[in-house]
């Protein structure tokens, strides 16, 4: 075979398996802490991350995702009928970073993307009347949404906007939608916000100007606090999620396209980055089984289809699942 033969044959075998699920989160096996996700590795396109939210008491898990044509689409697992398929829910979204969260205590489902004009656009359902028309809440994002109820009487989104600014707007039940409200900061990705359970107290996350995890907290006591570095090689929009009000999971891709995962505990601080395999071609979706010690995390895998890597307390992570689709 001729050298130029040879070399092109080469490339393409490693480009090949560079791109495969190969992952160190085995049945049974709790990965030990590594070295912090580095690289350089970035998507070309705004990037792409799953929606997800369980409802209140455990029963029912839902996925978002952009597929064809730029719509919305869904796929949910029930507890007595495990995996629908695919939901075509319309629309015309600008960014593949969905963000999905059921109301506390309440049959309501609200989703958050970024639509037409880079305007913040919510979809609801409800269990008295199904889906809603979309409602446009303006603004001026440069990358999808986050949002994060805290109880059943407030509803916060957060988005970065023009000026790599992070932007938030919030719904309460007495005074319905606020205007957009700039913290500042200076992002390269969308944030990943969360409520901390039972507790005044707010976090946002996101992939800072120097590819590092950027962290924003608010309690009441105080307000807002400044932007805490906790390091990293990020190449994706961070996810975050409690486990009730003592852990505190935050997953993200690294620049080998692995899964990363750093979580804080109230009785340790923070620990160092957990390397879970993977291949990802996208930001991570994570979130806590709200009853019960599961963590899944959603990830856009090879042939772009929906990826899920699930943690159990009694038998650690298990290996990928596939489910299918095209996300884009």
């Amino acid at each position: 075979m001729p050298i130029r033969q040879l070399v092109a044959f080469c490339t393409t075998v490693i480009l090949a398996l560079s791109t495969q699920f190969v992952t160190s989160a085995q049945a049974g096996t709790l990965p030990t802490a590594g070295a912090a996700p580095t690289g350089s590795y970035r998507l070309a396109d705004e990037d792409i991350a799953p929606g997800v939210t369980w409802q209140h008491g455990g029963n029912r898990l839902d996925v978002f995702v952009r597929g064809a044509n730029n719509n919305l689409y869904q796929k949910y697992w029930t507890s007595n009928g495990g995996w629908s398929g695919w939901v075509n829910l319309g629309g015309a979204l600008t960014s593949g970073q969905v963000t999905a969260v059921w109301r506390p205590g309440d049959n309501e489902l609200h989703v958050f993307v970024r639509g037409a004009n880079n305007n913040l656009h919510q979809l609801r359902w409800r269990s008295s009347g199904g889906w809603s028309e979309w409602f446009n809440l303006g603004g001026g994002l440069t990358s999808g949404p986050s949002a994060t109820w805290h109880g059943a009487d407030r509803l916060d989104v957060f988005a970065r906007g023009g000026n790599n600014n992070l932007h938030q707007k919030y719904w309460t039940a007495g005074g319905g939608w606020s205007d957009w409200v700039n913290l500042g900061g200076g992002l390269s990705s969308g944030p990943g916000a969360a409520w901390r359970p039972n507790v005044n107290e707010l976090h946002v996350f996101g992939q800072g100007l120097t590819n590092n995890l950027e962290q924003l907290r608010w309690r009441s006591s105080g307000g807002w606090s400044e932007w805490f570095n906790l390091g990293g090689g990020l190449t994706s929009a961070p996810s975050a999620t409690w486990h009730g009000a003592d852990r505190l999971d935050i997953l993200v891709r690294g620049g080998n396209t692995n899964l990363y995962q750093k979580y804080w505990m109230a009785n340790g601080g923070w620990t160092d980055w957990v390397n879970l395999g993977g291949g990802l071609t996208s930001s991570p979706g994570a979130a806590w089984r709200s009853t019960g010690d599961e963590l899944h995390v959603f990830v856009r895998g090879r042939n772009n289809n929906l990826e899920q890597l699930r943690w159990r307390s009694n038998d650690g992570w298990s290996e990928w699942f596939n489910l299918g689709g095209t996300i884009q």
